[in-house]
């Protein structure tokens, strides 16, 4: 869409100055999971499960297999813990 205002912001009069706004429609973010591993459940290391591990398993394992759903344009994910 930002591609797309640039394309025709030269045809619009001169004090119209288009902008996209914030994600406010039923069509924008319409649902919210965690991923949570039970306290019991060990890595084939041992260890139990840490937010790494879970966010590791949200970007490899979760996102891509939605992203193949009929209707899925984004996943966006919050938090988790990043090992920069």
């Amino acid at each position: 869409i930002a591609e797309r205002l640039q394309q025709i912001k030269n045809i619009l009069p001169q004090n119209i100055d288009p902008i996209m706004g914030p994600i406010s429609t039923g069509l924008g973010e319409i649902y919210f999971y965690t991923v949570e591993a039970d306290q019991n459940a060990k890595k084939e290391n041992g260890s139990s499960y840490d937010l790494m591990d879970l966010l590791t398993i949200q970007e490899w394992i979760i996102v891509p297999q939605l992203r193949n759903l009929k209707g899925i344009v984004e996943i966006n994910t919050i938090g988790g813990y990043e090992n920069v």
